[in-house]
């Protein structure tokens, strides 16, 4: 957070030219709140996935040694499919960051008339 208030510091005016600051107060909001209410339960669910992934596979290659060829395509086909959906689900966030800044642009404009 501080590095990106440190560049909007220093950024010339051409870029607040380009850029409401609707879309800019959109943005500090959004990602203090993906900070404070995301980060924890999310770091929570992929410790405890990861655990249960873990001792899954160690009980199955315990007692069928033989899965072990077929989980390999399977993990190929998993991690394929996952950096598909990383970058589906990240330009769906950027379209979602730049409607929501038209609000905060709005209202920004109506105060700054007043």
């Amino acid at each position: 957070h501080n590095d990106l208030l440190q560049r909007i510091i220093r950024a010339p005016v051409r870029f607040f030219d380009s850029n409401p600051s609707g879309r800019l107060i959109s943005r500090f909001s959004s990602d203090m709140s993906t900070i404070d209410q995301l980060i924890p339960i999310t770091l929570w669910t992929c410790v405890d996935f990861l655990n249960q992934l873990a001792t899954v596979f160690i009980i199955l290659c315990m007692l069928l040694p033989v899965m072990i060829i077929g989980l390999i395509p399977l993990m190929i086909i998993y991690f394929r499919i996952s950096k598909h959906y990383s970058t589906s689900s990240r330009e769906l966030k950027r379209l979602d960051k730049l409607s929501s800044s038209a609000p905060f642009s709005l209202v920004s404009e109506a105060l700054d008339g007043l």
